[in-house]
């Protein structure tokens, strides 16, 4: 597997609509109470569902452009540090995560980049930019953590062991009537054996702790020029 380049990307939208709940006046007589009524605020038209760049990444923000700086990896650097200290196991595999995860901590502590930029004047309209960087490392960290936790196999989750198990013990035509009997349609099972079959083909794949300490190294670098930029904003 290679891992010297990781992409991590995600941004979690939400939204809200105004609820208004319409109720009913005393009734003289007695009369069967009028259930409630809900207005909801929904879109009007299929236009109304799109939402633009602008939307996501906060309005007036200028339009942000690839400087093409190149982060460069120093290979020899990587490559002694990898000999001097060698991963060898999960404990200190997770223990450089963690010693990642300390650097960046230190930045978030306050806010993280996002409080960077919002306190200074020229930066605050990106503030989105410096959300996002943060959710980044964050993701980085967590999936360095989850391959040191998982380098020699993925644990079957709930639903893996219980498709296995059925397909093992009764095959594929019993696991089918039990999921109908439980009320799953069709192409849900279809999903289920999917999500078993590639559950069974990781769960005994093992990834080298010499790999996993690469790709942490070249997360350092990401973490460090992440704490200069915080130190430049701060000392702003």
């Amino acid at each position: 597997m290679n891992f010297k380049k990781l992409l991590f990307f995600g941004l979690i939208l939400g939204c809200a609509g105004a609820v208004t709940v319409l109720g009913c006046g005393e009734a003289k007589k007695e009369e069967p109470q009028k259930p409630l009524g809900l207005a909801m605020d929904l879109p009007k038209a299929e236009s109304d569902l799109k939402m633009s760049k602008e939307d996501v990444a906060g309005k007036g923000m200028p339009e942000v452009k690839k400087s093409g700086i190149a982060f460069k990896f120093d290979e020899s650097r990587i490559k002694k540090k990898i000999a001097e200290t060698p991963v060898t196991d999960q404990a200190s595999c997770i223990g450089l995560v963690a010693a990642l995860e300390k650097k960046k901590d230190v930045i978030q502590r306050n806010e993280g980049m996002w409080g960077f930029f919002e306190q200074t004047g020229d930066l605050k309209i990106y503030s989105p930019l410096g959300m996002q960087l943060d959710s980044d490392l964050n993701k980085t960290v967590r999936i360095l953590r989850y391959l040191c936790n998982t380098a020699k196999g993925v644990p079957y989750t709930y639903l893996a062991d219980l498709v296995n198990r059925w397909l093992e013990t009764g095959g594929e035509k019993d696991l089918r009537e039990k999921f109908d009997s439980m009320g799953e349609s069709p192409k849900d099972v279809e999903i289920y054996l999917k999500y078993g079959a590639f559950a069974k083909k990781i769960k005994d794949r093992a990834v080298e702790y010499s790999a996993i300490q690469d790709a942490v190294l070249r997360g350092e670098l990401f973490v460090d020029k992440y704490s200069e930029f915080a130190q430049r904003l701060a000392e702003k």
